[in-house]
């Protein structure tokens, strides 16, 4: 702040001495021990709660209640106390599947069976063992499927892992694929009967002898109790300052009218890092209070991988916090709840958690259910999973308002509920505010016809990168009547808003969203440079305005202002600017997938990229429908109707005409007025401002809008149009590098002309008007009214309206695109397989491809890494080298979302259309597994993991790796087989980019859509 005028100085001095002078103290009042709560309320302490975070080691012998400790320290008779290492037994036991469904883990009973821990394996140990489908045999992990031990048959018998431990399972239909899951815990939570010097006498003896054991005081007993009387005599409760270690969570059922507050948020700490559940979880009741804590688990953001989804073979449905959980707060249809500078830290599960039944049906009312629940100025930091989240529709006007969300390896905030409030919170380094999320276990009778993930997303702040799930705000499956607005992002490494159209069998589309407001600041200012979308949307129904996307300093290729995809309809862009990004304004097409075939007119999606209104019977008739080969439209379909829509499961596509079509193929579709509306918007000094890469129609028009290059240079069109779109009034000024047009045109994604109109607008310093790709495009369009200032190849008279045949387009031919090609040459001799790629021949450009396309197929520069392929009479060999960003840490493992490592993904180019995709995963930390995500059977994947080989080796400035795949279980006969539909893709942790060698127009293992690898003889 600069110097004050002396007249403003002289009267705040005055009003300061003014206060000084005229201030007089109220009396002292008498000091209250540092317990004491309000009048009238409950204490904690006087029932036993210690706070206190002394601990000591203690000798304890089996059987004897009696320990030895080193120090009685503050312990005292009657206190609850949880000592380590002494008292081994299976704390939980639970089966997770069959594969294909989806369900939280169900009790074990007696299906399998564990022995042999005694604690010397670990004081908490969780065995996870994973029973692929349609087989016998299983693997077994203990650090929640980071790694896992080889696969072995079933014997039915007791078959041993390590350290004495045996498992064994019993009669079940195993081969149906399941994931059974034990925990072991050594710890002994009991109660202190009398201390006489070192001895302290417990309630219940130790079962083990140990020398030093771990004794701290364990508080829940006496919270619990505490809060029981509190209900019981509808008093409040005071926690004084102090560290209350719990075994397991507290709960208040059936509250009415309760405030449950610490004396202080710092000091005042619920610790749960020794246990598991919620700290306090809220069961029904009304009017409830949460007050000053701060909340400590046991996981944080480095376990995020260990705490998220695990990508087991047996079941496909298991969350690692399901082995071993911690929340802050749960509420379970609680109504009217305010939970206010509460703080978790180390939450291995959703931080803050609302789970509700719904308000009902009118035939059929719930009395109760979560109605109102603020989160006021709390905070989820450092943890694994979740900061806030209501898992189902149920909940009904949740806040979470000024908040800060840092550092979590889950969704900031993930909402299947309705009337939702995210309002003035800070987010850095963790995952998308999730809007939506509605699935078969989430939703009841009361979707759709009520809607769910109504939200209002506003005055936030979003720093940094987003580390999981891709995007900062997403509206996805489900979430209808969103509103983002006025919300800042601040050195964004990561794409920020997305709102989906999506949906498959289990799930419904998104809709309805404004996106209002907003300032993108895209620029990268830690690390390497990612591709990245501030708005990507392909939801229809949705309105893009006012919002600022720009990069500072120089024009960043990465990024991409707005992204808007077909079938999406009703879409309005306006007033917007768009400054110094990689690309503007981008249209594209989102594809869809064959799920079952009925007839040769008939057939169900697997996934679909269209919205489809449950209300209505037969919709989207005359719609085409263009199927794709390799990713690229080649024949066009009519649709005679879309029926079903009620149901998910129950959409059926009937086409005019017969087609040959089989499950899995992928097709886009085209309606017939998608009623896109582009205008008034500026972008500016933009590598490419307009690519208009979309079918188009007779309604998608641009008008009015400002594009302009001033410093950006080597652009080379200001707007290129590969489909049907109406320029009506548009302003193109400074195109006038050597080479640049101001329009570029090319056939639609089918190969045709189109009927454009080119009406208009003002064409200012510009080298080039029109360039063709082929000749005769322009002659489609309809062009009057145009003017020309200062233009290259202006015929006379371009002062006043010009007509189509004034401008005299540049025809730049441009050849047949040719599907991506890696040669892979005989290896004689073959490749030393141990991670090192020195031998590999990184010189030969006919052998090596670069790994450089994002998963939209935008240039990731620099490339993220290199790939060759060599072969022999039994084996595939690549070798991969991969770029380590500056300051990166490599991370290892499992988790493709949270890990470094490559997929690779292939069959034979010849194979039947149902063949499997034979998909690994290997990471840098020499680790790798075979995947059933393209089909393959789980005998299929054992058999590959236990044939292949793979090595991987670091080094600062990159990491390598190199394969050895055998022929024999891919399915391929070298001599009779020339090619492989192939692709291979990489994740950077530190970035959370995705960079494949082809991009696919769906996951990088949809080869079909990709490249191909040829084996040269």
């Amino acid at each position: 702040m600069s110097k004050p005028p002396t007249q403003y100085a002289a009267a705040l001095a005055l009003a300061i001495a003014t206060v000084a002078l005229t201030f007089v103290p109220p009396p002292a009042a008498a000091a209250e021990p540092p317990t004491a709560g309000p009048p009238g309320w409950l204490n904690a302490s006087d029932f036993g709660a210690s706070g206190s975070e002394y601990s000591t080691t203690a000798a304890t012998t089996t059987g004897a209640k009696e320990v030895t400790v080193v120090d009685a320290g503050d312990f005292k008779p009657g206190q609850g106390v949880m000592l380590s290492e002494c008292n081994p037994r299976l704390a939980n036991s639970s089966l997770w599947g069959p594969r294909h469904v989806i369900a939280m883990g169900q009790p074990l009973k007696d299906k399998a069976e564990i022995r042999g821990y005694d604690g010397t394996q670990g004081d908490w140990l969780v065995l996870l063992l994973d029973v692929p489908e349609r087989t016998t045999s299983f693997r077994w992990s203990e650090d929640l499927a980071r790694t896992w031990q080889p696969t072995v048959p079933i014997t039915g018998d007791w078959q041993p892992l390590r350290d004495g431990i045996e498992v064994r399972f019993n009669a079940h239909d195993w081969e149906k694929g399941y994931t059974v899951c034990f925990s072991a815990r050594g710890q002994l939570v009991t109660t202190i009967e009398k201390i006489e010097g070192k001895v302290v006498t417990l309630r219940a003896a130790p079962t083990r002898t140990v020398g030093a054991a771990v004794l701290r005081h364990c508080d829940d007993a006496a919270l619990q109790a505490a809060i029981d009387q509190a209900l019981k005599e509808r008093r409040s409760l005071h926690v004084p300052v102090g560290r209350y270690r719990l075994s397991r969570g507290l709960v208040v059922r059936n509250a009415t009218s309760l405030t449950l507050e610490g004396a202080n948020p710092v000091e005042t700490v619920l610790d749960i890092s020794e246990g598991e559940g919620a700290c306090v979880t809220l069961a029904g009741g009304t009017e409830v209070t949460l007050r000053n804590f701060t909340m400590v688990g046991h996981s944080g953001f480095e376990a995020r991988d260990q705490c998220g989804y695990l990508r087991t073979l047996g079941s496909s449905y298991f969350w690692g916090f399901g082995a071993k959980g911690c929340n802050a707060v749960s509420i379970s249809s609680t109504e009217r709840v305010l939970v206010e500078n509460c703080h978790g830290r180390r939450m291995a599960t959703e931080c803050f958690v609302s789970g509700s039944r719904s308000r009902g049906t009118p035939d059929k009312p719930n009395a109760a259910h979560c109605k109102q629940t603020t989160y006021l100025r709390c905070s989820a930091i450092d943890c694994a999973r979740n900061g806030f989240n209501d898992v189902m529709c149920g909940s009904e006007n949740t806040s979470v308002l000024n908040c800060r969300i840092v550092d979590v390896g889950g969704c900031a905030w993930e909402g299947a509920s309705r009337f939702v409030k995210f309002v003035g919170n800070y987010v850095r380094n963790a995952g998308p505010v999730a809007m939506g999320n509605l699935g078969p276990a989430n939703h009841d009778e009361t979707f759709p016809e009520l809607g769910a993930g109504q939200h209002l997303v506003a005055d936030n702040v979003f720093e940094s990168t987003v580390p999981y799930g891709g995007y900062a705000i997403g509206a996805n499956v489900g979430a209808t009547q969103v509103l983002v607005t006025n919300n800042q992002f601040v050195n964004f490494g990561s794409s920020a808003v997305h709102i989906g159209g999506r949906s498959d069998q289990t799930h419904y589309p998104s809709a309805n969203a404004v996106l209002s407001g907003n300032v993108f600041d895209m620029t990268q200012v830690d690390g390497k440079s990612v591709p990245r979308t501030a708005v990507d949307l392909d939801a229809s129904d949705t309105l893009v305005s006012d919002n600022q996307v720009y990069v500072r300093g120089d024009c960043d290729p990465q990024v991409t202002g707005v992204r808007v995809l077909e079938p999406a309809c009703n879409v309005t862009l306006h007033d917007n600017l768009i400054r110094n990004c990689g690309a503007g304004i981008v249209t594209g097409r989102a594809s869809s997938r064959v799920g079952e075939v009925v007839d040769a007119s008939t057939f169900l999606p697997s996934e679909r990229a269209v919205l489809l209104d449950a209300r209505k019977a037969p919709q989207c008739q005359g719609w085409g429908l263009a199927w794709l080969v390799n990713g690229r439209p080649t024949e066009l379909s009519v649709v005679e109707a879309v029926t079903g829509a009620a149901d998910p499961k129950t959409v059926k596509f009937t086409l005019k005409e017969p087609h040959q079509t089989k499950v899995g193929d992928r097709f886009e579709l085209i309606p017939p007025a998608a009623n896109w509306t582009f205008h008034d918007n500026t972008l500016a000094d933009c590598q490419r401002p307009l690519v208009l890469d979309s079918y188009g129609g007779p309604t998608s028009v641009l008008r009015n809008n400002l594009v302009t290059r001033t410093s950006t240079v080597g652009v080379k069109q200001a707007v290129e149009l590969h489909g049907r779109f109406s320029l009506l009034g548009n302003h193109l000024v400074g195109f006038d590098e050597d080479g640049c047009a101001a329009l570029s045109l090319y056939p639609d994604p089918l190969g045709r002309p189109v009927p454009g109109r080119v009406r208009d607008n003002l064409f200012e310093r510009c080298a080039q008007i029109v360039r063709e790709s082929q000749q005769g495009l322009w002659e489609a369009y309809s062009a009057t009214g145009n003017e020309f200032l200062e233009c290259g190849a202006v015929p006379e008279g371009a002062a006043g309206a010009a007509r189509r045949d004034s401008v005299a387009p540049v025809v730049a031919e441009t050849a047949t695109p040719t599907p991506s090609v890696l040669i892979a040459a005989r290896a004689i001799p073959a490749p030393t397989l141990d991670g090192s790629t020195d031998e590999w021949p990184w010189q030969d450009n006919a052998r090596v491809v670069s790994i450089a396309q994002s998963p939209t197929g935008q240039p990731f520069v620099p490339p993220a890494g290199r790939l060759c392929a060599a072969w022999d009479a039994h084996h595939l060999y690549l070798a991969v080298r991969l770029a380590v960003p500056k300051g990166a840490k490599l991370r290892g493992g499992a988790d493709f979302a949270a890990c470094d490592g490559v997929e690779v993904s292939l069959r034979a180019s010849d194979a039947k259309a149902d063949s499997p995709i034979f998909v690994l995963w290997g990471s840098t930390d020499g680790s790798f597994q075979a995947l059933p995500a393209g089909g393959a059977a789980p005998a299929q994947c054992e058999s590959l993991q236990k044939a292949a080989h793979y090595a991987a080796r670091v080094t600062p400035s990159e990491w390598t790796c190199e394969w050895q795949l055998p022929f024999a279980i891919l399915g391929v006969d070298p001599k009779k087989t020339s090619s492989l539909q192939f692709n291979l893709g990489t994740h950077q942790s530190a970035s959370g980019a995705w960079v494949a060698w082809r991009a696919t127009a769906g996951a990088f293992y949809e080869v079909e859509g990709a490249g191909e690898l040829v084996l040269a003889k």
